[in-house]
């Protein structure tokens, strides 16, 4: 096996899927002060992006015979770390490995390779000529062992073949490969409850949307950098609409870290370091007045690069919210980023401020202490006033 070469430009695909059902009170025909119940439920499909390590293992096998081929070709690719230990790599990408064992997913990344991890069929070598051979290895979360000079592996092969019926048996001498620290993500989503739009019980006007959030924020727990992170997001998509409402969704721009992007869907949130946090918003509007009163997100990873096993992020790292407001927390030291007060769809007592620096900060409701003061009038101005002991 020729070399290992470490690869920089691989990019983690995973794609979200968004979903919301907006629940509407419309005027029935007979009378206007009852309402009926309506529900539309839309979905977001939304691409994450990001580059990652990964390495090229490179065989070239020389048939110099002229007359001759190399027949039952067969490849184990070896794992083992500094002190010669074997270590597991696997082509699976749909198994989820708790434990940790496994290092590394590899895939086959040439034409003339079949089989799996445990072994690799090649198809004949021909008479003098050369079989050039490549596979895709991608260290699994944990592989680093979050060192940040990196982890030292050993990746060498087994090479089994016949001759004339006779087989011969080749140990390729490793080479080394060095696997830096990992990012590993969590995703908070954030979704205004409340949208307002034309009001279905005023027949004779027609009010204006008005715009609401869809916002995430992205946290890196894990030990490296996450590098040119980008997530870019398909318009609104219709579901489920059994009562036929004319009604529509749509996605206005979006926004990095405050700052606006161009009207376009694709937020660029650049590289995001360990501990670290950015923060996204899609600008939205809906056509009606409603209600979400459901808000899920779900998670899947490509398997082209690996699957559940190279993954990182799972879907217990995407946790949905309902969006209450959008504040600012000006304590000493923190940015000047807005921040999200929401709190889980199924929990709404419990406020939380996420903030975009990553901190989390449950919020006491004291509304128990707050007075409302009789109102004041002067003139044709009417004031109100409340009061509560400073805390």
């Amino acid at each position: 096996m020729g070399t290992i070469t470490c690869l920089r430009k691989y990019f983690l695909i995973s794609f979200f899927i968004i979903s919301a059902g907006l629940m509407f009170f419309l005027p029935t025909q007979a009378l206007a002060l009852d309402s009926l119940c309506a529900v539309v439920k839309i979905e977001i499909l939304q691409e994450l992006m990001l580059e990652r390590q990964a390495f090229d293992a490179h065989m070239r096998i020389n048939n110099g015979l002229s007359n001759i081929f190399l027949e039952n070709v067969n490849v184990v690719v070896t794992f083992s770390d500094k002190d010669g230990n074997p270590v597991l790599a696997s082509s699976d990408q749909h198994l989820v490995d708790e434990n940790s064992a496994i290092k590394f997913f590899i895939r086959a990344d040439s034409d003339g390779i079949a089989g799996s991890s445990e072994g690799w069929s090649i198809d004949p070598v021909g008479p003098s000529s050369v079989a050039d051979l490549h596979w895709l290895i991608i260290p699994a979360p944990g592989s680093s062992n979050g060192l940040e000079s990196g982890t030292l592996y050993f990746v060498g092969a087994k090479l089994t073949y016949k001759i004339g019926g006779e087989e011969h048996i080749t140990e390729v001498t490793p080479d080394y490969i060095y696997v830096k620290p990992l990012p590993q993500l969590q995703l908070d989503y954030f979704l205004t409850k409340d949208v307002f739009g034309d009001d279905a019980f005023t027949k004779e006007t027609t009010e204006p949307s008005i715009p609401f959030t869809l916002g995430v924020r992205i946290k890196n727990n894990g030990a490296g950098t996450a590098r040119n992170l980008k997530i870019d997001s398909a318009q609104p998509k219709i579901k489920e609409n059994v009562q036929h409402l004319l009604i529509g969704f749509a996605i206005l721009g979006s926004q990095v870290n405050g700052s606006p992007t161009s009207k376009s869907l694709l937020v660029d949130f650049g590289d995001i370091a360990p501990s670290k946090a950015s923060v996204g918003r899609w600008i939205m509007s809906c056509s009606l007045s409603g209600s979400f009163e459901e808000f899920t997100a779900q998670v899947s990873h490509s398997d082209e690069l690996g699957g559940e096993l190279t993954s990182l992020m799972r879907q217990g790292d995407i946790h949905p919210h309902f969006l209450v407001k959008d504040v600012l927390v000006d304590l000493p030291g923190r940015d000047s980023i807005c921040d999200f007060l929401g709190h889980e769809p199924d929990n709404p007592d419990n406020l939380t401020i996420y903030e975009s620096d990553s901190t989390d900060t449950a919020v006491s409701d004291l509304s128990s202490s707050l007075t409302f003061n009789s109102p004041i009038q002067s003139g044709s101005e009417i004031r109100y006033t409340l009061s509560m002991p400073p805390t």
